[in-house]
């Protein structure tokens, strides 16, 4: 039996997790979050930020279940 997390649909399922309780905290726990994406910023830039978010976030989740596995 394998791990659940070996298939790239589940590691992307659990990086959007990830994602959505990080810019719930980030914009809960930062003013200038706030501003920035409740102060009417163009398209692009909430786009850019949030893809670059995402990314980071998809690496670090398959960092982690890497050394996760590792250990």
């Amino acid at each position: 039996m394998g791990f659940w997390l070996d298939t790239k649909k589940s590691r992307l399922v659990l990086s959007l997790i990830t994602y959505a309780l990080y810019m719930l905290l980030y914009i809960v726990t930062d003013e200038q979050a706030r501003e920035f994406y409740f102060g009417g910023y163009p398209l692009w830039g909430y786009v850019v930020d949030a893809a670059t978010t995402f990314v980071c976030i998809f690496l670090f989740v398959q960092l982690s279940i890497f050394y996760s596995k590792g250990i």
